[in-house]
């Protein structure tokens, strides 16, 4: 985030010293240096994420200076404004700077200007690190262009789905009051994708009372969980509910679940702890009896523990569902020449079956033409994808499409992870904090 970071800020600044206001200003020193940052930054977009320590080390030290000049010339913008204020106009051809903003201008400008010869040593770096990787080709400028919703491609699950709606909808079996069902995976399968097609099935809709849908995460806060029960099946909100009594919650939630017959979507939950879950468990009986929980986890331990009368563990996808899904957002219904299709299947084989690795690395291909397709196809074949196996972390091979996002498009993406893990929020709000932290680039003229 680092990096997508100082590009954008660099940028801000040049942006801001661009400005009639600061047109005069002596914190226009720092332009040049900026300017030169600016331009190694764009010259090194592909290889600063490549794990080399001298590299790192050059970025961090630039990082330091850049955000000191960004909080400098922030100052000197505010002092401009206050002095419009007071005069009506920008007093005669520039404002009085004062000796300790002089004094930070000259010490941040050195700082600046500790990096003239940074383009040869960058340039040193790349070329060693050229010959042992090849980096993906460059990225085309964004391109605002409508695209399918991929979340909605979906292949393979049919039978997935079938199995767990036929559990949840068996009646013939009804020792407990509230039972469990448990979908079981290694991350990136599906699970969430098969809980969503079970909790729209028609004949679940029918069948329950009230569904609802928690993520749970890391944290199995049985408190956190009623109260948001509570507010998902009444007027609740959660300044009503914050500060009540454990004996008022389940007022609420007796209250709200009461003789109905529900289903409960628990996802991704990560909790291992009897006493936990049956505490939970607990709070739940009094709903009618039949009631349903579904949990989706990545721990067999997990389903173990809440005694899960049926568990659905998740393959990876079949070579023939797998093609169908990376094809559909690769390339769409494009023909392309035999050996481009062959190059790709070959790619596919790589993702083991993974649905979110085959979408990661099928989003690399869409809307490439044929020679960005031969280059991109090159770099996976040779230094990405054949170390993938059934232990790699999918995290590793999700960074290949963030390094391959356009510089102007990664402070935006990794911003999303100050949001807490399964957060839901307002595309509409975090477009706001976006423009509001920069990151947003005015559309091209047509």
């Amino acid at each position: 985030m680092a990096k997508a970071q100082i590009y954008t800020v660099a940028k801000s600044i040049l942006e801001m010293l661009e400005s009639e206001a600061l047109a005069s200003h002596q914190v226009q020193k720092l332009k040049n240096p900026v300017a030169r940052i600016y331009q190694m930054l764009e010259a090194v977009e592909q290889k600063i994420d490549s794990g080399d320590v001298e590299l790192t080390d050059l970025m961090m030290k630039m990082f330091d200076a850049i955000f000191e000049a960004d909080d400098l010339v922030d100052e000197a913008a505010t002092d401009v404004a206050a002095s419009k204020v007071r005069c009506g106009s920008i007093c005669g051809k520039g404002i009085t700077v004062g000796w300790r903003m002089r004094s930070e201008i000259n010490m941040i400008c050195e700082k600046l200007n500790q990096f003239p010869e940074l383009p040869t040593e960058i340039s040193s770096i790349i070329s060693d690190l050229n010959n042992q990787s090849n980096p993906l080709p460059e990225q085309k400028p964004f391109l605002n262009v409508e695209i399918s919703d991929w979340g909605d491609v979906i292949f393979g699950r049919e039978g997935d789905r079938h199995r767990v709606v036929n559990a949840l909808l068996d009646t013939s079996n009804l020792k407990d009051d509230i039972s469990v069902v448990a979908i079981v995976g290694r991350e990136g399968l599906g699970k969430t994708t098969v809980a969503k097609l079970v909790y729209n099935d028609d004949g679940v809709q029918y069948h329950f009372d009230l569904i609802l849908w928690i993520h749970v995460g890391d944290a199995f806060d049985v408190r956190e969980i009623i109260s948001s029960i509570i507010i998902s099946c009444s007027a609740s909100t959660i300044q009503t509910i914050d500060g009540l009594g454990l004996d008022q919650l389940m007022s609420l939630l007796k209250s709200g679940l009461g003789k109905k017959l529900f289903l409960l979507v628990l996802d991704d939950v990560w909790n291992e702890d009897l006493e936990i879950w049956l505490s939970l468990k607990r709070s739940l009986t009094v709903g009618a009896r039949g009631s349903r929980i579904l949990v989706t986890t990545r721990s067999a331990e997990v389903a173990k523990i809440m005694q899960a009368i049926y568990t659905e563990n998740l393959p990876a996808l079949t070579s023939g569902n797998s093609w169908s899904l990376f094809k559909s957002i690769a390339f769409g219904w494009r023909e392309l020449p035999e050996h481009l299709v062959y190059r790709a299947r070959k790619i596919c084989e790589y993702c083991r079956g993974i649905p979110l690795v085959i979408r990661s690395v099928a989003s690399l291909f869409h809307l490439k033409n044929e020679d960005e397709l031969e280059d991109i196809c090159t770099s996976l074949e040779d230094h990405l994808l054949p170390a993938v196996d059934e232990n790699t972390n999918i995290l590793a091979v999700l960074k290949i499409s963030y390094n391959h996002l356009p510089s102007p498009l990664k402070p935006c993406f990794a911003y999303l992870s100050l949001f807490p893990r399964g957060f839901i929020f307002d595309i509409l709000d975090v477009a706001s904090l976006w423009q509001a932290q920069g990151f947003l680039q005015p559309a091209a003229p047509d």
